[in-house]
This record gives C-alpha cells, structure tokens and sequence, in this order.
C-alpha cells in the first residue's frame, strides 16, 4: 500500500531520550493537502508543544475526507514513519542520528471530524495510545469495544481473550461534541472515581481517575474549543504524565513524573560520580518518610535502566519504590549511564563507586546488596555480578546468591564445542540479548545462548516473575507474600525460583 500522506515535525530538542509520537487529526477540510496540515499543526500550537517537549509529530492528511481513509490509518502512519525519525538539533547526542519513537509513548489528537475518527480508532484499538485529546468530537463507533483487542504490543499467547471494552484508556474531552457515549465507556473501563477539579487557562475541568492507579485518568473541559493554542499545551502536559508500559499484549496505563518533577520534587534524592571524565548521575529512593538517618542497616537494592531508556522514565517501572515503602527493609538506587547504554568496560567502575558511594553516604548494609536490571540493564547486571562476584561492593551474600539460582548464559567461539555457564539474572522482559561476558586468556566469546528447558506458556509466566520472595528473605524482611500484577517488583514468585536451575 502506498505510504500515508503526512506532515512531520521533529523537534530540534530531541535527542537520546525516548521521544513522544504524537499524531493529529485535523478537521478535514482543514486537512486536504501536506500544505493544510502544516497550517493547521501551527495555528494551533502542536508545533510549539512539540518542539518544547523534545517530541515527534505527524499531522494526516485527508484528502477525500475522514471517511475514505483507512480505520487504522493512526496505526499505519506510527509503523511506517517510526524508524524514519532523525534527530534535527545541533550537536545531537543521538545514536547514528535516529530517534527512539517507543511504542509505551504514543498519543492521539482529534478536532471536529478528526476527533470522531481518532476516538473511533481508539476504541477499535485502544492499546494503540497511551493518552488522547478529542476537542470538538468524539467516538461513534462503540460496536468496536465488543471485537477482540488487537494487543499489537505483545504477541498474545494462545489463551489470551480479551475485548476492546476491556482495555482502560486515558482521554481529555474538550469542547462540544457528543462525547457522553464514550466518557461513559472511559470512565466504566478505568473504574474512574471524581479526582477533583482543577482549571486550565481558567476553564473548569473535571478530572475523573482511577484511585490505584491516576493512569487510568478521564478529563473534560467543556469551555476549551476550536485550534486555541492552550489546547496543545495543556495536551502535551497531560502526555506527559501517562504511559502506556509495553508489558502485556495491550500493555497497562500507568502514571508518571515528568523529568523535571522527577528531579526537583524531592521524591528522590540525587548525586553523582565523576569516572573516565563522565559525569554519572544516579537517584536514590528510601522508603517513604524515611528520613537519611533511618536507612542505616537497610539492605540496598541497584535497579539498572536498559538501553535508551533514562533513569528518569525507568523509574517507579517494576515497582521496586512500592515494595520499599511497604517492607521499609531497602532502599533503591537507580544510576544513569552516558548515552542512555550501558557498556561494561566504560561504566562497570563507575557503577562500582556508586554502589560504594551511596552504602557510605547512607550507612546501608553490606552485606545486602543486590542489583537488578532490565534489557541492557539486565546484560550489564551480568558483567557486574561476573566482575564483583565477592567484592564488598557486591557481596555473596547478596548479588551472587540472587543471581546464582536464575538462568544461565553460555558462550561459545571457534574453540568451544559446548557452553559454559554462567549465572545470570533476568528483566521483566525475560531474554539476554548476546554479549561477550566472559573471557578465558586469548580466546574471544562469539556467542552466548540463553538457555531455558521450558517454552511456551511456562516460559512466559516464567519471564513475567521477578525474584521477590528470596530478595526478601535476603534482607531479613518476613513480608514476602503480597503480590501485584505483572510489571511490578511485587510480581507474584512462583516456587521455581527456590529451586536450582
């Protein structure tokens, strides 16, 4: 099929970050050409929001009208533009100049007739978006909430059934519009309870969200309408504060901090180390009304970013702020990398005088150290354990026995017919990709193979465990048994993980 007609706009602030797709939807004689739909993107004000937020943008184009296009144009235009997307701004840290277009960062925007066709594809595929903003429209196709969900984000197993009317969603009604239909479907899939009003450029507005989770979040403002600029800023901020995590065939909404909030706001205490000439930022979280004096004796817990994916957004990702605030027995520690990637040679030192760092500036525990990490964090988390196996930055007693009883890794080069061994811990994702580990005298590692006798369903519930219960014995706390959904530290641990692989 040929490539869908579009206006793009890259912010010359985007860099290593993940970046924000956000794709509108313009009234549709307000959309016939490129030309309209650039016009439109600023008179509106999405092109500014953009460009201060460090984001992507794309404004479709519909020539014929909403109705003779596609039903998953939103779909088409994010899979065949997101590795197209080049950083623009001078002195660009990108890697290679592409922009990381994360699927956990993907956001609707509909006006008028556009905003029927955005919310229509959002109930026909609502795992498609984190959050939406409809001004002016809404959804008048709700015979798609009873279709099965698409749950692109994930392959699904085989005995995954869910519905369309199943999946929450996040959404911001604005303006006039018959949104009744879909607010009702909204606020019945999030469970959303009044959170307060609030005002936006003076205009009411009602928030509605669910209590345990402020993802699953419903607003309307009925006094903001037509291409007022306000509506792109207040748009973007709400973005901003909800995700989408890429942990389930549809994912699951969750709340987050911006980066600002994540460095100010006093949630996290920060500090840095200085290595190779690079400065290495790092957060560190106690467990809630924790004072500094408090942490003495606590265990420590290094939860480890993977690859483009900062501090400041993995943050609060798999729970493990929760779990220290209901045990109150660790404190984590979450470090950057340069770049956004973790490298063994460059960064191992430097996260061992972070490690070093926080147990002196907090008193913590030695003995209980444990380290964690997701994707290339979780590669590195290897190094770390194969490079520190008894120092006193990660002792025995707490990294090499977490990890001892978890997968293994092999490597295997030209020398070697079979694999050797190595313990190695897992992410919520489950598989290592390929690193050189290990290296014996000259010999250089060609491969290495993660190594599971179980396929299939196991070994999703497999993946999906984090090893909770022995961390906890570990650090002497006796509450092991809660257990939460998928994606979190508090993730149930089945009795697999007592026994030696």
């Amino acid at each position: 099929m040929p490539e869908q007609p579009r206006y793009v706009y890259i912010s010359t602030k985007a860099s290593i970050d993940p970046v924000k797709t956000v794709i509108v939807f313009p009234p549709a004689d307000q959309a016939r050409t490129v030309g309209d739909a650039e016009s439109f993107a600023r008179r509106s004000g999405w092109v500014d929001a953009v460009e201060d937020d460090a984001s992507v943008l794309m404004v479709a184009v519909a020539g014929d009208g909403w109705d003779a296009c596609p039903a998953d144009m939103p779909m088409r235009l994010y899979q065949e533009n997101r590795r197209s997307f080049k950083a623009v701004g001078t002195g660009s840290a990108a890697a290679g100049g592409s922009l990381w277009a994360w699927e956990t960062l993907i956001y609707l925007v509909g006006y008028g007739d556009g905003a029927t066709f955005a919310g229509n594809y959002q109930l026909s595929c609502p795992g498609f978006a984190a959050a939406s903003v409809l001004v002016d429209g809404s959804a008048d196709a709700l015979g798609a909430l009873d279709e099965p969900s698409e749950h692109w984000l994930v392959n699904n197993p085989s005995d995954y059934n869910v519905k369309n009317r199943d999946i929450p969603i996040a959404a911001w009604f604005m303006g006039t519009g018959s949104a009744q239909a879909m607010l009702d479907h909204a606020i019945a899939v999030d469970a959303a309870e009044p959170a307060g009003d609030i005002e936006v450029a003076g205009h009411p507005t009602r928030v509605l969200a669910n209590p345990e989770n402020a993802g699953m979040q419903i607003r309307v403002t009925p006094g903001l309408t037509g291409e007022d600029p306000v509506i792109a800023n207040a748009g973007m901020d709400f973005f901003c504060r909800v995700i989408r995590w890429k942990n389930g065939p549809d994912g699951s909404l969750a709340p987050r901090r911006t980066k600002d909030e994540f460095c100010h706001d006093g949630t996290y205490l920060h500090d840095e180390v200085i290595h190779g000439g690079e400065r290495y930022h790092y957060a560190v979280y106690l467990p809630k009304g924790f004072k500094r004096a408090q942490a003495r004796n606590l265990s420590l817990v290094i939860s480890i970013h993977g690859r483009g994916e900062p501090t400041w957004i993995f943050a609060e990702k798999n729970g493990w702020e929760r779990l220290a605030d209901e045990t109150r027995a660790f404190v984590v520690m979450l470090p950057d990398s340069p770049g956004n990637v973790w490298s063994e040679e460059r960064d191992a030192p430097a996260l061992a005088k972070m490690v070093e760092q926080t147990i002196d500036s907090f008193g913590l525990c030695r003995e209980r150290t444990f380290i964690t990490g997701f994707s290339n964090g979780a590669v590195f988390t290897c190094q770390m354990a194969s490079l520190y196996p008894s120092s006193s930055r990660l002792r025995r007693r707490g990294t090499v026995r977490a990890l001892k009883r978890s997968f293994r890794v092999g490597w295997e080069d030209s020398s070697l017919r079979r694999a050797s061994p190595t313990p190695a811990t897992r992410s919520r994702s489950g598989l290592l990709p390929a690193m050189p580990m290990i290296r014996r005298g000259s010999s250089q590692p060609k491969m290495l193979t993660w190594c599971s006798p179980l396929t299939g369903a196991a070994a999703r519930r497999r993946r999906s465990s984090i090893p909770r219960r022995s961390m906890l014995r570990a650090m002497g706390t006796r509450r092991a048994s809660a257990s939460t959904r998928s994606n979190t530290a508090t993730t149930r641990v089945s009795r697999w993980w007592r026994r030696p692989v």
